[in-house]
């Protein structure tokens, strides 16, 4: 779970209270860790109890099944061309970046290759041919982590597109579920985004974002 101000991990607390009876209550909540370690200097007040993470997480995944019930090809057409949108865009940006940096290492390489032509020439000193040597690596290793990660992203963009099956099953089983346990979040979550409670003519609302696995935000 994340705060999506400061995209800080939510982190759980624990307060108890004294009842009227006498009897203590203890209640479990999620709060964002910037504003729990600096208040609001750093963020604003993103929390959320832990029963009603749990019923909205719940009610949320039933009514993705009440859609499907009622319209599952016009739901997964909605959901791929988003994915579809997405994933076109993404794989621009990325093959862009992708040739500018395979051009990186292309001159890289041939600055290599100058830097020991002048060394065999004695235009440079054996140091400074390795220093050279060990700043371009460096510089070549960042460029190549850098292409591996990017091409890691179109791979899991595809993946996406080719798993809406698994989520429509997983969104059916999950969705007969009276309790939210580590195996549900697991399976079908992938981030929840917890919005800042706020004051409004219909009362305190709060924004709470749900990713699935397989298809995103829904």
């Amino acid at each position: 779970m994340f705060c999506p101000a400061c995209e800080a991990k939510m982190g759980f607390t624990k307060t108890s209270a004294k009842l009227a009876s006498g009897n203590v209550a203890s209640y479990g909540g999620y709060e964002c860790r910037t504003f729990s370690r600096s208040g609001r200097v750093s963020c604003s007040s993103h929390r959320i109890s832990e029963n009603n993470l749990k019923e909205l997480v719940l009610e949320h995944i039933r009514k993705m099944a009440e859609k499907l019930a009622v319209d599952e090809t016009g739901l997964l057409e909605t959901l791929k061309a988003k994915l579809i949108s997405g994933y076109k865009a993404g794989k621009s940006e990325i093959t862009k970046e992708c040739r500018k940096l395979e051009q990186q290492l292309f001159q890289l390489e041939s600055q290599m290759e100058r830097q020991y032509e002048d060394k065999v020439e004695g235009f440079v000193s054996v140091e400074e041919f390795f220093a050279f040597v060990n700043e371009a690596e460096e510089r070549r290793s960042v460029i190549e982590s850098r292409l591996d990660l990017l091409n890691q992203s179109i791979h899991e963009a595809e993946t996406k597109l080719n798993d809406i099956g698994k989520w429509v099953s997983l969104i059916k089983e999950k969705s007969t579920l009276h309790e939210v346990d580590r195996e549900l979040l697991e399976s079908l979550i992938d981030k929840i985004e917890i919005g800042e409670r706020t004051m409004t003519v219909n009362g305190l609302e709060q924004n709470v974002r749900i990713f699935y696995k397989y298809v995103g935000l829904c």
